[in-house]
């Protein structure tokens, strides 16, 4: 028994040394496809108060065409209706190659944002981005390790949507954009580093939104959360040019091994 539980151990380790961005590790599953004028987008208001003074953490995995474009690609950006600002976002930057940043929007209308170097992010290759904000300071991630950071106070502005894809008004993500989750509590840089590349079960403590785009068809996309928030493509329920590619060939996640 022993000896079973090591070898699956180490296939597991086996695995995530192939996924860690390097593109191998062989794809599984499914995942949405975005091009310029594409999107998706979910009603926050199950998890719009549980993202506020405590902090909060967002990751995906992305697989993007290029890094070279000179506009925001946004991968997951909140909305305050209230004043139709963005209260926070993980893009990748304009004008620099493959920087990745997050930000975060505080009342009263200030901003800041922490912005790795270049080339953080490679076109063609699966990577796993995230940011947290705790109330101090944002802090960026590649990978499960720290790119970027910077100190930013302040107040969240409410996030009664989100984004995933775009930010209205610019461009949008040209891409693959797999496994989004949401957090209520700002994830730690170990946290984040051991549980990137597993599919985590829905009654994780703080996880209030997870879309894992595992949909064959339709305009939904399931929340796997316990909050259950619903996703759509493109404008609504109807299909329109809008409307992201489903497409084979999902991120490098496994289920968590039974130990």
């Amino acid at each position: 028994m022993r000896t079973l539980r090591r070898l699956v151990v180490a296939c597991v380790a086996l695995s995530l040394a192939h996924c860690g961005g390097s593109g191998g590790g062989g794809p599984k599953g499914r995942a949405l496809r975005f091009d310029l004028g594409r999107y998706a987008f979910v009603n926050a208001s199950a998890f719009k108060a549980a993202i506020g003074a405590g902090g909060f953490t967002v990751e995906a995995w992305l697989k993007p065409d290029s890094v070279t474009d000179t506009y925001l690609q946004g991968i997951a950006v909140g909305q305050d209706l209230s004043t139709g600002s963005r209260s926070w976002g993980l893009f990748l930057e304009d004008m620099v190659d493959g920087q990745l940043s997050g930000r975060v929007y505080v009342s009263p209308a200030s901003w800041n944002t922490a912005k790795s170097s270049v080339m953080a992010v490679e076109p063609g290759v699966w990577t796993h981005v995230a940011m947290t904000w705790d109330g101090v300071g944002i802090r960026v991630f590649k990978n499960g390790v720290e790119v970027a950071s910077q100190p930013q106070g302040g107040s969240v502005l409410p996030t009664d949507l989100l984004h995933i894809g775009v930010w209205p008004g610019e461009a949008g993500f040209k891409g693959l954009i797999d496994e989004l989750r949401v957090w209520s509590v700002p994830r730690t840089e170990q946290q984040i580093a051991a549980n990137r590349g597993f599919i985590v079960p829905s009654t994780e403590p703080g996880l209030v939104g997870y879309w894992r785009f595992e949909e064959s068809s339709g305009q939904s996309l399931l929340d796997s959360s316990a909050l259950g928030s619903t996703g759509t493509l493109g404008m609504g329920p109807v299909v329109d040019m809008a409307d992201p590619e489903r497409v084979e060939g999902g991120a490098p996640v496994v289920d968590k091994p039974v130990v």
